[in-house]
């Protein structure tokens, strides 16, 4: 028989919905959700209550800073940095840089005007970049700058990492030529060591303890400081999605640095090799195929998602081995996923007679230590009931909360 999930709250938004995210802890857990106009607003994930006894009016574009926000979310737009209280009543923290006016206009062409287009959170605050050259590290406590620093005028498609080390780096491209700014946050002021790379943009980077990770299609590369670069060949075709984990079973050295396990989506299949001696460490070529390339690739301490059309994979970032999967042909098409402790979630859209169909899959995930030869778990399967068209979902723990237009309804995750 089929199994229902009714909704346990319902909330209508003052408008239409740009985006919305999980924050705050476990125990606490909270919907951050971002209007069109600008409007942030702050849920109790667990009964929809809006917790904001005045929501915070940011500008029509604001984004989510990088980074996980247990305790205070740091959002920005292209003339301020906005930082909330995850209180029992949220409430705005502190404002760096111009706060929203009501009824201002703000003329040019954005392509082309200076402001905040990168910001990622650090252990004690938050690192913005402005369009016009300007680092700076804001104070968690009062939005302060402990530190201000300028590269130059930066074009809109500048990056900016933060590492788990108080290291951090910005990367950039301008007129054909690619640079990198490494600097610590620890230094008052840091002095950038910027390094020239006489390469193309790459299609992904991060920030390791080794260095500079930067992929391409047929290659990868960690450059350092100083300017060394691990070169890998990477002899598969079509590379779509890449992420990095930290193989600590083989040692760190000052010299050396960690084992690096970068794992690239190249057709239907993850590969991975280790960064510091070029090898392959596992996986095998997919076949290529449009429809069902992974899409996107992502980690989570010494697990990986990949995902397609079908749905998400869990794989050991460090083996390969499959710990997991759930997996819908057409019509369905993958929503969006969350990955729990010992289970993996998957929220699937298909086309219906009067309004699409919904269902959430669940799976239990083969333990870590687990025999190679063991089945895999059955999935299980829920409708939800009633929805309409579904444009995002956020996840925590416990609940899925979907986005319908301008209407959140949330669902306690079976």
């Amino acid at each position: 028989p089929a199994r229902y999930l009714e909704p346990v709250w319902t909330w209508q938004a003052p408008g239409r919905v740009e985006w919305l995210a999980s924050v705050g802890r476990s125990e606490q857990s909270r919907i951050l959700v971002a209007t069109s106009a600008g409007g942030l607003y702050v849920l109790d994930a667990a009964t929809g209550q809006a917790l904001m006894t005045e929501s915070v009016t940011a500008r029509p574009g604001v984004r989510l800073a990088a980074g996980t926000h247990t305790d205070t979310p740091y959002c920005f737009d292209r003339q301020a940095v906005y930082a909330l209280d995850l209180l029992e009543h949220p409430t705005l923290r502190w404002c760096f840089g111009q706060p929203h006016v009501e009824g201002e206009e703000l003329a040019g062409d954005p392509e082309t005007l200076a402001g905040w287009v990168q910001a990622a959170r650090t252990p004690a605050g938050l690192l913005a970049l402005n369009r016009d050259g300007r680092v700076v590290w804001l104070s968690a406590a009062d939005g302060r700058p402990r530190w201000e620093l300028s590269l130059g005028r930066m074009p809109a498609t500048a990056r900016l990492h933060v590492g788990d080390s108080r290291a951090a780096v910005v990367l950039w491209a301008c007129a054909g030529r690619v640079s990198a700014a490494f600097f610590h946050l620890a230094d008052t002021p840091p002095t950038p060591r910027i390094v020239a790379m006489d390469t193309d943009w790459p299609l992904w980077s991060t920030l390791t303890r080794s260095g500079l990770c930067m992929v391409w299609t047929t290659r990868a590369a960690l450059w350092t400081p100083i300017g060394v670069a691990h070169e890998t060949a990477l002899d598969l075709p079509g590379v779509r999605a890449a992420t990095v984990a930290v193989d600590d079973r083989l040692g760190f050295n000052a010299e050396q640095g960690a084992h690096l396990r970068l794992l690239v989506g190249a057709g239907t299949r993850p590969v991975a090799y280790d960064l510091l001696t070029g090898q392959r460490a596992w996986g095998r070529t997919g076949v290529e195929s449009s429809r069902l390339s992974i899409e996107t690739l992502t980690r989570t301490d010494w697990r990986a998602v990949a995902s397609n059309s079908l749905g998400p994979v869990v794989f050991d970032a460090l083996t390969g081995r499959v710990l997991g999967a759930c997996r819908r042909v057409a019509p369905n098409r993958l929503l969006g996923w969350h990955l729990g402790d010992n289970e993996l979630y998957a929220l699937y859209i298909a086309p219906g007679i009067y309004v699409p169909t919904l269902a959430l899959v669940r799976v239990g995930l083969r333990p870590e230590d687990g025999s190679a030869g063991e089945p895999s778990p059955l999935p299980r399967s829920w409708t939800l009931a009633p929805t309409g068209y579904v444009s995002q979902a956020a996840w925590d723990n416990t609940h899925l909360v979907a986005l319908e237009m301008d209407t959140l309804r949330a669902y306690t995750l079976p």
